[in-house]
């Protein structure tokens, strides 16, 4: 996502909407209560409403989208430990970037691509990309 600055107040709308954005994540960071770290991105000086175009543009068609739904069956969870750092299992090579995805609206694609590379990555050494 290209950006361009139009005016002065532009750029200081901008610069404060950043500046929450950073206070937000910095507070996060900080905390110590989190098992993960949040970052800065191309979202970082947008107005909640411009994400949402961005970011939801499909999202009323899918809610529309009737769901099936089974009953859970849960695994016994004695065998599982009680945390993985999956960021630098295996010498961290298993774990893929981030990537912007758009708005597509297929962002479950990313989730289950991702996660079959880690596996194929973790059970068999393959790099991402070599799922196909």
């Amino acid at each position: 996502m290209n950006k361009s600055i139009e005016s002065v107040d532009q750029f200081q709308m901008r610069a404060a909407l950043f500046a929450k954005t950073d206070k937000i994540i910095q507070e996060h960071n900080q905390s110590g209560l989190h098992t993960y770290w949040l970052g800065h991105n191309l979202f970082s000086d947008l107005t909640q409403a411009e994400k949402d175009k961005y970011l939801v543009s499909n999202m009323n068609q899918l809610l529309q989208q009737q769901v099936s739904t089974q009953k859970f069956e849960p695994l016994d969870t004695n065998a599982v430990p009680e945390a993985i750092n999956w960021v630098s299992k295996d010498g961290g090579n298993c774990m893929a970037p981030i990537k912007n995805q758009g708005t597509c609206g297929a962002c479950w694609t990313f989730s289950a691509t991702g996660t079959l590379e880690s596996l194929q990555c973790i059970s068999e050494g393959a790099a991402e990309g070599d799922l196909i």
